[in-house]
Order: structure tokens, then sequence, then C-alpha cells
């Protein structure tokens, strides 16, 4: 004998979208403190050409390694610089997830440099570094600083001849830095 139902049947919602719905794709930003190494490394490692540094997020004080970007560039291109311990970064954390390579975006500046306005563009290294300029095939070369010229021009006493080819009248007296400055400023 059958028995007879004696409720109505229940219809399920269709759940199907509610995983697609409930994900974020927002992204994820926080500040951090660039952590110090044990002193006895460098305080970033370079693995598999990324460039990786240990941060403290904040407030949270959680510890995570991220990879550094590069502000503009591509493959093989770009522009590199690793930020001093204590730096105040900005970290993205795609989808909120550290397992999906946290990446410092971003240095937040503690005071413009002097000469800086909207229409300059100033390159500083930390005291005694250099400013490398990098052809793609392993050949670096430094940029000459201020101090290099003057004294270039403090070791050969002021006498300097613009013309590759030597003087073609009277010996005239130019200063390396006056004679690199439209190269240095880009004019």
């Amino acid at each position: 004998m059958r028995r007879k139902r004696t409720h109505k049947a229940v219809k399920r919602p269709d759940l199907s979208g509610l995983k697609e719905a409930m994900k974020d794709g927002r992204a994820w930003c926080r500040l951090g403190i660039v952590l110090a190494d044990d002193g006895e490394k460098p305080h970033f490692e370079t693995v598999g050409g990324e460039v990786l540094v240990d941060v403290e997020l904040q407030p949270s004080e959680e510890e995570i390694t991220c990879v550094v970007s590069s502000p503009v560039g591509g493959s093989g291109v770009g522009v590199y610089a690793v930020p001093p311990v204590g730096s105040e970064v900005i970290v993205a954390i795609p989808d909120g997830e550290i397992v999906f390579q946290p990446t410092i975006v971003g240095v937040m500046a503690a005071e413009g440099p002097d000469g800086l306005d909207d229409t300059t563009l100033v390159i500083v290294a930390p005291s005694g570094g250099n400013i490398l300029l990098h052809d793609g095939d392993n050949a670096t070369e430094s940029l000459a600083r201020k101090s290099d010229m003057e004294a270039l021009e403090t070791h050969i006493d002021g006498h300097f001849h613009p013309a590759p080819l030597g003087p073609t009248g009277k010996p005239t007296v130019l200063s390396p830095v006056a004679a690199c400055t439209s190269v240095l400023k880009g004019k």
C-alpha cells in the first residue's frame, strides 16, 4: 500500500550562483613597514628575478613577504629600487588573500626632496649610493654626480676644451659641471 504525502514538497532555492555572487573582486591595500633582517645580510632577497622584502602590516603587525613592483616598465625594462628598512609602503593584496603574492606598489614619501616642483623630476639615491643605467645586456654605468664633476674640475684645474678635437684658437676655460648641465637637465 502506498503512503500518501501529507505535506507539499518544498522547492529548494537555486544556490548555484551564490558562490560567484559572494566572490570578492576588490583589491585590498594595506600600509606596512619594511623590516630589517637579522643584520648579517641585506633586508631583501632576489628569487627568480623578483625582489622580496619582509613587511609588517599596520595596524595588525602581521609579518608577510612581499614582491617589490616597478612603477614603470615591462619585460626586461623598468625603474627599480628596494625600499629601505623602516620605509612605510603600500601593499596590494589580491582578493585580500596573502597566498596571492602581496606586492609593494608604492612607498610613502617622508618628505619631498629639495628642488621638487611640478616641472622637475628629482631622483634621490641614499647617501653614498649610486644611480645606474643598465642597457639590458648586463652593461651597467653610473650617472655622473655633480660632486664627481666638481672633483674632475678641481683635478684638471678648470681647463676644459668643449671641442672634441681641441681648441681652434685660444683655450677656453669651461666648467665640466656647466658643460654637462644640458645633458643632465635633458634639454
